[in-house]
């Protein structure tokens, strides 16, 4: 069911984004930025799906990624973006196995089939979604924020985009790792969602649906909180601009060319959720899932995209997820409530400071502490809230299939 408003909403956005004359969902059916999703849908369903199953989609898939290499060599593109955006044949073949097991199969084998369909779909389909509706705000949205962001960083001592851009422009190597990072995302996200499946193990409502929430609310913050992040602001030099900044600005900037999609950091947020999804799967995806968190934050400052306070304000964000999606617990807990409430008010302040309704860069110290704050009060309410969903039974929570509207 929510599959199905899904594709007839895309459709919708189609029409409507080509009668405007603005970006629509088609332009980003492209194999570079499917392949991340693409990836991770067959990873996905490596881990889930029987090793006949496996080895089939392998085998097609790696066929017509085979021909993807060779069409994208001839037409002499960059062979980078290849190690960048690999898998998208990998993906192709598991989508349409799985839409001809959903076709053709009968009873649980089809109900299988068809909620790892929606599960590995659901996040190329929230891209096709969420993009054309972030750039449709650019003229809607024209003053921007990055000057409050930039003063909150300095706030610090230092501007840490900058820091972290000038190490990745003297360690070549370490750029592109981080490249790879930041793209991959759907890839780390799914392994950790299948994982989950297998376990019986599940963070609220599961990983996938969590994501997905935090897209949906993280656009609305992007309105409310309207600014373009380091590398758009400063342009590709931006950590020596950054760095030897003369005096902080402080005027409002306009600007008709950037996507709003800096604050808070969704990159960071879908990291923090795979971090706290991942924590009951064993040591190796836990240690494994704080890795990809911290190399998550290190990217997204040293590839320009976001400032040091879009990763603070992510946190709070994650805390409202994870309590809108904690459906195990009875909402008249207040383990439950608090966080939910405390999440929603932390984004509030934090809207009201970045569009300079408050002001904590004044006083020494104060912005630090707040960040500080921030995260500590976040990390310890969400911890309340897990000891209480251990407490709950399983049965209780939701399938994978929920990202179909399938479940039993």
């Amino acid at each position: 069911m929510l599959a199905g408003a899904a594709l007839v909403l895309l459709l919708l956005q189609e029409v409507i984004s080509r009668s405007l004359g603005i970006v629509a969902p088609s332009h980003y059916l492209s194999p570079t930025f499917l392949s991340p999703a693409a990836l991770a849908a067959f990873a996905l369903f490596a881990i889930l799906s029987t090793r006949a199953e496996r080895m089939r989609v392998l085998r097609i898939g790696l066929g017509l990624e085979a021909v993807r290499i060779c069409l994208h060599l001839l037409a002499g593109r960059d062979p980078l973006n290849l190690l960048l955006f690999p898998g998208f044949g990998l993906g192709v073949a598991t989508w349409g196995f799985l839409a001809h097991q959903v076709l053709t199969s009968a009873g649980p084998r089809r109900q299988r089939s068809l909620d790892m369909l929606a599960a590995a779909l659901a996040v190329p389909f929230g891209h096709l979604l969420l993009w054309p509706c972030i750039l449709a705000t650019i003229p809607l949205l024209p003053n921007l924020q990055d000057n409050m962001l930039i003063r909150l960083d300095a706030a610090l001592g230092f501007q840490p985009a900058a820091l972290v851009g000038l190490m990745f422009r003297e360690a070549p190597l370490l750029h592109v790792l981080h490249l790879v990072i930041y793209f991959q995302i759907p890839l780390a996200m799914y392994v950790v969602a299948a994982l989950e499946e297998r376990a019986q193990r599940r963070t609220g409502v599961g990983l996938i649906p969590a994501c997905l929430v935090a897209a949906v609310i993280g656009y609305g913050l992007y309105v409310m909180m309207p600014a373009i992040g380091p590398r758009p602001y400063f342009g590709d030099g931006f950590a020596e601009a950054m760095w030897h900044l003369a005096a902080l600005p402080t005027e409002t900037v306009v600007n008709t060319a950037n996507p709003r999609n800096a604050v808070p950091s969704l990159h960071m947020t879908w990291a923090l959720l795979i971090y706290l999804a991942a924590r009951q799967e064993g040591p190796l995806a836990h240690l494994g899932a704080i890795a990809f968190a911290l190399g998550t934050a290190l990217a997204t400052l040293g590839l320009g995209e976001h400032y040091f306070i879009d990763l603070v304000v992510a946190v709070p964000l994650v805390l409202l997820v994870r309590a809108i999606c904690a459906f195990g617990v009875p909402l008249a807990r207040p383990q439950r409530w608090v966080p939910l409430g405390l999440g929603v008010v932390l984004l509030l302040g934090w809207s009201l400071i970045i569009r300079q309704i408050l002001d904590p860069t004044g006083i020494p110290g104060l912005a630090p502490l707040l960040m500080l704050g921030t995260v500590a009060l976040c990390f310890s309410a969400e911890r309340v809230l897990l000891r209480l969903e251990r407490g709950v039974q399983d049965t209780q929570l939701w399938r994978l299939g929920a990202v179909a509207g399938t479940s039993d």
